[in-house]
């Protein structure tokens, strides 16, 4: 994740973890990428988060999508870039947009600056993460090596991977995954977010290990946020607008 601004919050609260309860082992099938998180997003979109204060409190989690081509009705063009940042203070959610000019045979350039719009979430004060472990069992790694070498279950949802009673309550909301890893060193991270009602739920999972062929077997350490969202405001960058900082109310 990116050196994004954070601010000092509590140490994770821990709870009691277990064995994966899942009975499907599914894997995440992998691009090679250059960037993650918010490396992925325009240069100037991240220094106007940054500079106006959209970024604050410990970082939880980052997601970005992919850049994508869209057309409108009206037959213009234009690219997007759907983005989230969560941490124990805001859960900032946006969508960045730059014109696209046509140059002919399905070619395009760009026709204008980015822009990006959205809405920042304030969450209640000293907040603290729910952290647990899970491991893997002997039998579960067995039933792994089993279907490594017959049927190997792939899943374009990231969560997919986890235990189902952690992945539950982000399911049908916004997730992510991505591997780093070196000669001895592997990492792997799953983050997710889903609003329901006026409540937002923040999940990030990472595992380690040695080499990216024996993080399958590693353990999760997860940690979890659920917490009620005190105000909304919203975000104009590049629209003739900024974002307004938002104070906590006194306690």
């Amino acid at each position: 994740m990116g050196a994004l601004e954070t601010a000092p919050a509590g140490r994770p609260v821990k709870r009691k973890g277990g064995a994966l309860a899942s009975a499907d082992d599914k894997k995440i099938e992998y691009e090679t990428a250059d960037k993650i998180g918010f490396e992925r997003l325009p240069d100037e979109v991240v220094k106007a988060l940054r500079s106006r204060q959209c970024l604050l409190g410990d970082e939880i989690a980052i997601s970005v999508d992919d850049l994508v081509t869209k057309r409108r009705k009206d037959g213009s063009h234009y690219q997007f870039i759907d983005a989230w940042w969560a941490s124990t203070r805001y859960c900032t959610i946006i969508g960045v947009t730059r014109e696209l000019a046509a140059m002919g045979d399905g070619r395009f350039r760009p026709n204008g600056p980015w822009s990006a719009t959205g809405t920042i979430h304030l969450l209640p004060d000293d907040l603290q993460l729910v952290r647990s472990i899970w491991q893997r069992s002997l039998s579960q790694d067995a039933v792994s090596d089993a279907r490594r070498k017959n049927d190997i279950q792939y899943t374009d949802e990231a969560i997919d991977v986890l235990p189902p009673d952690v992945a539950l309550p982000v399911r049908g909301g916004k997730s992510d995954a991505w591997r780093v890893y070196s000669k001895v060193f592997a990492q792997e991270t799953i983050v997710a977010m889903k609003m329901v009602g006026d409540r937002v739920r923040i999940l990030r999972a990472v595992r380690e290990a040695t080499s990216k062929d024996k993080l399958d077997s590693a353990s999760w350490t997860l940690d979890t946020l659920d917490a009620p969202v005190v105000s909304s405001r919203p975000i104009s960058i590049g629209k003739g607008s900024g974002c307004a900082t938002m104070k906590h109310p006194s306690v």
